[in-house]
């Protein structure tokens, strides 16, 4: 069988290729007799998109892949004029690329921000006036003000130096927002609706616990305070223990604010009758007539865990009497592993106090119904600060102390002989 070969089957394939914002990108094949032009290439690939630039350039290699040549193309002058200059006859291995026009156009945006429901940036376009940006931002809020909407506009001036103008934009009491239509937007203008001076929400507090009517109950003025609270819930119960009224604040996640409602209840001016925020819980308890003793007492060694709760010591209240009365009287003593500098007496409010030094004398805090004395053990030393210890000269010590003792009876006896 003898097979007979064409020419074009030992000619080399000449192809040109057509990319970007046309329609049908590819290659396609030059022809024999080499006249197809760019006008040709751009039908073949399905002519150019709506996206498409006003131009495109032409990609032509010389010889290696080192060198290269551009050609600009004018494909508006193209399509009107096909003898056009641009219109050039292609060579085997030309390229053209067709630009899209939005990536040599800058993308303008409108801001809106403020009293309104959704903040945020729209692309600007001609067709977009300041009614069209306020209902797009979800419309104005309930405390909008709107006799006070603000426009910025960036002005561009010559040698693109630029000035910043400001328009003030009043829509009325009516919120008629048609007034608006014809209020035409600027690329970068920037939108801000004020809020009302005057208009605040309502803003609720919490009253729980031992008040004729606990629950919820709102603001009704600026800076109103603790005492204002009690009286709107119908006062205090028989059984209310002010001692430990606690007030819990959510905003700036601030927590627990210890306040002292009995010297808010005497002096409505003192500091602790303080004013309230929104979500504030104000929680007064019972009265309640147990104190609690917990850590290093020895409590155990002579009572064993008979009465102990959760590692403390639960006992019933006497008025007037200190941390140090009931640790000796009900829980044994400080253990020799307590540190009696370090007692404190944290109180159903969450005000804790702490021993304190006068001179010779130790003075404890005064225990309250509900308070829980805690008693902690001795911090390990550090063999730095035993070594510091051992050289303490302790002889040295006892005559310093002798000597300010001695100042400070002189100084007595002196001022008695004054008298």
């Amino acid at each position: 069988m003898l097979n007979i070969r064409s020419l074009s089957d030992f000619a080399e394939l000449r192809t040109v290729i057509i990319e970007g914002a046309v329609r049908n990108p590819g290659k396609f094949e030059l022809g024999e007799n080499g006249n197809l032009r760019v006008s040709d290439a751009i039908f073949l690939s399905g002519g150019t998109r709506d996206d498409a630039a006003a131009f495109a350039y032409l990609f032509r290699k010389k010889g290696d892949d080192l060198t290269q040549e551009y050609y600009f193309i004018d494909l508006a002058a193209i399509q009107l004029n096909k003898e056009n200059s641009t219109n050039y006859l292609m060579n085997p291995n030309d390229s053209i690329f067709v630009y899209k026009a939005s990536e040599y156009t800058d993308k303008g945006y409108i801001r809106v921000g403020g009293a309104v429901r959704k903040p945020g940036e729209f692309i600007f376009n001609p067709t977009l006036n300041l009614k069209d940006a306020l209902l797009l931002s979800g419309g104005l809020k309930q405390e909008a003000s709107p006799n006070r909407i603000d426009v910025y506009r960036l002005d561009l001036g010559s040698e693109r130096k630029t000035t910043t103008l400001a328009t003030r934009v009043d829509i009325g009491d009516d919120l008629q927002m048609e007034k608006l239509i014809d209020f035409k937007l600027q690329p970068f203008d920037q939108i801000f609706v004020r809020f009302a001076p005057e208009f605040e929400p309502l803003r609720n507090v919490v009253v729980e616990g031992e008040v004729v009517y606990p629950g919820v109950y709102s603001l009704l003025k600026d800076n109103m305070r603790l005492t204002d609270l009690i009286e709107m819930a119908g006062g205090l119960t028989s059984e209310a223990y002010l001692e430990g009224t606690t007030l819990y604040r959510y905003e700036g996640n601030i927590g627990n604010v210890v306040v002292n409602l009995s010297r808010a209840l005497e002096d409505m001016k003192s500091s602790q009758n303080v004013i309230l925020k929104e979500s504030d819980v104000v929680t007064i308890p019972k009265q309640d007539n147990i104190v609690s003793i917990t850590g290093a007492t020895n409590y155990d060694e002579l009572y064993g865990n008979r009465l102990t709760e959760n590692g403390k010591i639960n006992v019933a209240f006497e008025k007037g009497k200190d941390a140090l009365y009931y640790i000796n009287n009900y829980a044994g003593g400080i253990d020799e592993n307590g540190d009696q500098r370090r007692i404190t007496v944290e109180h159903k409010n969450g005000r804790v106090e702490k021993m304190k030094n006068f001179l010779f004398f130790k003075k404890y805090p005064e225990v309250k119904e509900g308070s829980t004395i805690k008693v902690p053990f001795k911090k390990r030393k550090t063999e730095e600060e035993k070594k510091e210890e051992k050289d303490i000269d302790w002889g040295d010590v006892l005559k310093d102390s002798i000597a300010q003792a001695t100042a400070i009876l002189s100084l007595i006896l002196l001022i008695r002989s004054v008298d």
